[in-house]
């Protein structure tokens, strides 16, 4: 292992397989035990605090909803963490779905209706939801403001999953002229 500069610019340890291939590695740590990694991975940070931004942050774009990868496998090296910031617009839509890792949502303004199994909520502002391990849930912004939540899920999704649920490059990102 050797560090590096992730996507965001941070410096933060790169891991590699005994093949040398930085993929690999993170999918394995994604996958395995904390015990299998840290036994062929020996994190060493040359800080004790990686600072990740919204705008520096992978994103998603779907039905009036933005959300921006934050603390992760994919974007800092997270072990056991997956978080994220989302806006909402009025009317914005998070559909129906599930996983496996237990994830809140704590809703840092607007209001909301908030689905898990079988019971529907009034949320808004201030307000924890824990949703269980592989239980379908949704949100939908029935405001007339942004909705902006906190999201973390443990344990943390695998950088694959990752890739997938946030494909958009950050907002930071520009793109140079030819």
């Amino acid at each position: 292992m050797y560090l590096g500069l992730c996507a965001s610019g941070f410096r933060m340890p790169v891991l590699t397989s005994p093949s040398g291939d930085f993929r690999s590695a993170i999918s394995y740590v994604g996958s395995a035990p904390v015990e299998s990694v840290t036994t062929l991975f020996h994190l060493s940070w040359d800080s004790a605090m990686i600072i990740q931004t919204q705008r520096q942050a992978p994103r998603y774009e779907r039905d009036g909803t933005t959300s921006y990868l934050l603390v992760s496998p994919l974007t800092c090296g997270s072990l056991h963490l997956t978080t994220s910031i989302v806006e909402m617009e009025p009317d914005g839509l998070q559909r129906p779905h599930r996983h496996e890792p237990e994830q809140i949502y704590f809703i840092i303004s607007g209001s909301g209706l908030m689905s898990v199994l079988n019971e529907t909520w009034e949320v808004k502002e201030g307000d924890c939801v824990l949703v269980p391990p592989g239980s379908v849930h949704s949100l939908r912004n029935t405001g007339e403001t942004t909705l902006r939540y906190f999201s973390a899920a443990a344990p943390a999704f695998s950088a694959e999953q990752l890739e997938v649920l946030w494909p958009l490059r950050p907002e930071g990102d520009v793109e140079e002229e030819e």
